[in-house]
């Protein structure tokens, strides 16, 4: 943590990069604390702010895990987990397959916007909630 002056730690319930406060929480209980700090971090070293996007959000998890394996874990010394890594990464995943499956038809669907999808088979469109650890909820819009 001292080699990075420029951003704060501080102990949390949950593992998070807070670019506008330029802060790192981490939870040192955590089973992986040492990889998912590092993850956190990389994101922070990488300049990561918002994903524009639920696939570019996608792209900057695996940004900052390619920024772990390559970078950070050799610096400090931690063993890098491609299982851990690649069960992480399957969570994202899943996320995003989960809010783009259309609740009128089943077909997978595109982002239109933040929280709004398109389906291309019926032509309906839905919002998800924007959480990314919690239920996911589609709503179709009215017409």
């Amino acid at each position: 943590m001292a080699d990075f002056p420029k951003f704060t730690f501080t102990k949390a319930d949950d593992f998070s990069w807070q670019p506008k406060e330029r802060t790192v929480s981490y939870n040192p209980e955590a089973a992986g604390a040492d990889l998912l700090l590092l993850h956190e971090l990389a994101h922070a070293t990488l300049g990561h702010i918002r994903a524009a996007s639920d696939v570019e959000l996608l792209k900057l998890e695996a940004e900052a895990w390619a920024r772990v394996k390559m970078r950070l874990a050799p610096k400090y010394g931690v063993k890098f987990n491609e299982d851990f890594v690649r069960i992480h990464m399957d969570t994202y995943r899943n996320w995003l397959h989960t809010r783009s499956l259309c609740p009128k038809c089943d077909s997978t669907g595109w982002q239109i916007d933040n929280n709004r999808y398109r389906c291309p088979n019926c032509l309906a469109t839905w919002r998800v909630n924007p959480a990314k650890h919690k239920r996911i909820k589609r709503v179709l819009d009215k017409k």
